[in-house]
């Protein structure tokens, strides 16, 4: 039988950093595991596993939002093959309740997700640049969302994830169901460019589904080849250098970052530059297409 050809790999930038140090691991596909947190021996061998299946980034989700760095750090001191992400989830039963708890999660995890299937909390989560990842599936029920949900997403860079396992784990109306409901949000995602991830959501290890089924899982939600491609590997990837760019003060919005200055040799500089120094505020949106008024005399 012939073998099976394995995902090309793509080099990371020399700034990635990662929670185990792995930096220099490079970037293939990822997945998230929110199984309860096992001992360092056992994780070590998952880990080693995954790695052998193509993973290079294991995305760790907990509702143990208190120390979790510090816990993971503690599992994965035996030099584990993969570089760690954490993820603190947070379930509120109202959206009152939400804005208080990420703010506490932000400072113990490297993403924050909000699961639920409630349109107000998930309006909610949107509206916040402190949350990360969205997944709109909460007690076998799917939200429902609309163009101001998937604006706002967009705007405050929050990406939709969507589990593999609530498929696999129901039957007949209830996976037609939970199809349906996410085959729903994709257009109105796609229409406002809101990033996808696709994940097992995978509580032990057999859960785990590697990037090709995932892949063609994700075309019954509708989502094309290319889309389900990057929902396994380049959405995260964006999603961890975005989370660089806050943690280092850097991001002021959509579009809008904080980048040194390129060195001007004094003497050199052409008329009309500003001279300033220190740090600039750029903006990767295009210009606006209006008349210079410097140009009419």
């Amino acid at each position: 039988m012939a073998e099976m050809n394995r995902p090309s790999v793509r080099n990371t930038p020399d700034d990635r950093k990662c929670l185990s140090g792995r930096n220099d691991i490079p970037f293939s596909h990822f997945d998230a595991f929110s199984g309860n947190l096992p001992d360092g021996s056992s994780f070590s061998e998952t880990a080693s596993l995954l790695r052998k299946f193509g993973y290079s980034d294991l995305l760790i989700i907990s509702q143990d939002t208190a120390r979790l760095k510090e816990k993971i750090r503690a599992i994965v001191s035996e030099g584990v093959p993969l570089s760690f992400r954490t993820c603190a989830e947070i379930r509120v039963p109202d959206a009152g309740k939400l804005i208080g708890k990420v703010s506490s999660a932000r400072n113990n995890a490297d993403f924050v997700l909000v699961r639920s299937s409630d349109e107000k909390v998930m309006r909610a989560a949107v509206d916040s640049p402190k949350v990360d990842i969205l997944i709109p599936y909460e007690n076998g029920r799917t939200g429902m969302i609309n163009q101001i949900v998937a604006k706002a997403a967009a705007d405050n860079d929050v990406a939709f994830a969507f589990e593999i396992s609530p498929l696999i784990n129901s039957r007949g109306y209830r996976r037609a169901r939970y199809i349906a409901g996410i085959s729903e949000m994709v257009p109105i995602l796609r229409k406002y460019n809101v990033p996808i991830l696709l994940i097992s959501g995978a509580g032990n290890f057999y859960d785990f589904r590697d990037a090709f089924v995932r892949e063609a899982i994700g075309q019954l939600f509708t989502l094309t080849p290319e889309e389900c491609r990057k929902a396994c590997s380049d959405n995260y990837l964006k999603m961890i250098r975005l989370a660089d760019m806050k943690k280092e003060g850097r991001y002021l919005g959509n579009g809008i970052e904080i980048t040194e200055p390129e060195t001007t040799v004094p003497g050199t500089e052409t008329p009309g530059s500003s001279g300033l120094s220190g740090k600039q505020m750029t903006e990767t949106s295009e210009p606006s297409s209006g008349t210079d008024p410097d140009a009419e005399e």
